[in-house]
């Protein structure tokens, strides 16, 4: 009865169902082999198209990435250092940053 209700649970269409209707495995541990054969397949041909898209993708050397906009700070740059210097960031060891010159 389980086998039954499994075997009615798989997506029409698909070659796991063709073959489970087909081979009718009597036992739940054939019908997990089975699946298990098809898991794997299907896993290979994704990690396939995952390559096959990396792969067709155009590299890009860092050199040529140009930066032309920047983020605006949401306030003023001494306000931001201000608070830093509040935070009394020397006693976990962290420098703080040189005056803009």
């Amino acid at each position: 009865m389980k086998l039954y209700l499994i075997a009615e649970g798989l997506r029409e269409g698909t070659d796991v169902k063709k073959v489970v209707y087909l081979d009718r495995p009597t036992t739940l541990n054939e019908f997990l082999a089975i699946a298990k054969i098809y898991i794997t397949y299907e896993e290979e041909l994704y990690a396939d198209n995952l390559t096959k898209s990396w792969k067709e993708e155009p590299a890009v050397e860092s050199s040529k990435k140009i930066f032309t906009e920047y983020t605006p700070l949401a306030m003023s740059r001494e306000k931001i250092l201000g608070e830093i210097v509040v935070a009394n960031l020397t006693e976990a060891g962290v420098k703080p940053p040189k005056a803009p010159s």
